[in-house]
């Protein structure tokens, strides 16, 4: 018998209950493999992580529980998301395509090499293939939906529509908007203004995210690239902070 995490017979009411639907879902069929077959048996070590090929080797039926398991999603979400780091780069992309298609994102009209570059820095915070557009899906659009609670926490605060304007006019005299170069201009704003990075780092990832939580900031910002980013400051400005636009 397979039980929910409640402890309760495995039914509809928790959730996902047939492959296809953990298919839509982002969930690799080697993961959900790997994950079923260990509810109810044992390779006979620790390994959690067992490939078709180890499992069909080690089968045997003295090593099948008789107890009922749990069926954890947040170990199905762990297991997941290492077959994915697991994955070949161009198989990752591959198999990203149909999630970036449904989301109106067709891969083959992207810059050369971006979406690469977008997988790399997100490969470690995405749990699903679904999940991956929702991680980044303020790279892809022009417009962002913004967390009113981190609007609220970090582009309301006295200073900082000032800063942001300081870090607008500085980011627009950029020429190579690249990870160490944004760096070193950030970074030299903070020292001659005699305060800590995070004061303008917080403001600056909501205003080009909409969110308080991202990958690496000036990796984010070469990414979204200079007119996006000089844009996205921009109309907090106007809109947020009330400090007129830039």
């Amino acid at each position: 018998m397979i039980l929910g995490e409640d402890g309760a017979r495995l039914s509809k009411r928790h959730g996902a209950t047939s492959v296809r639907e953990y298919k839509e879902l982002g969930y690799l069929p080697e993961a959900l493999t790997n994950f079923i077959a260990l509810l109810g048996w044992a390779p006979g070590d620790d390994r959690e992580v067992v490939s078709r090929k180890e499992m069909i080797e080690s089968f045997t039926l003295e090593r099948v529980g008789k107890t009922s398991a749990r069926f954890n999603n947040t170990k199905l979400d762990w297991m997941n998301s290492l077959y994915i780091r697991q994955l070949p780069a161009d198989e990752l992309l591959r198999r990203l395509t149909p999630f970036l298609q449904k989301a109106g994102v067709e891969p083959d009209r992207l810059p050369e090499g971006w979406l690469q570059k977008v997988v790399e820095l997100h490969i470690e915070r995405f749990k699903t293939l679904a999940d991956f557009y929702v991680q980044t899906a303020f790279l892809f659009t022009e417009e962002v939906d913004y967390d009113p609670t981190a609007v609220e926490k970090h582009l309301k605060k006295d200073g900082v529509p000032e800063l942001l304007q300081e870090t607008h006019s500085e980011l627009s005299k950029v020429e190579d908007f690249d990870k160490e170069s944004l760096e070193r201009c950030l970074r030299s704003l903070v020292e001659r203004r005699g305060i800590g990075f995070g004061k303008l780092a917080q403001p600056l990832r909501v205003a080009v995210t909409g969110k308080t939580v991202s990958a690496g900031l000036f990796e984010t910002m070469e990414l979204l690239g200079k007119e996006k980013t000089l844009r996205r400051i921009s109309h907090c400005l106007s809109t947020f902070c009330k400090a007129g636009s830039v």
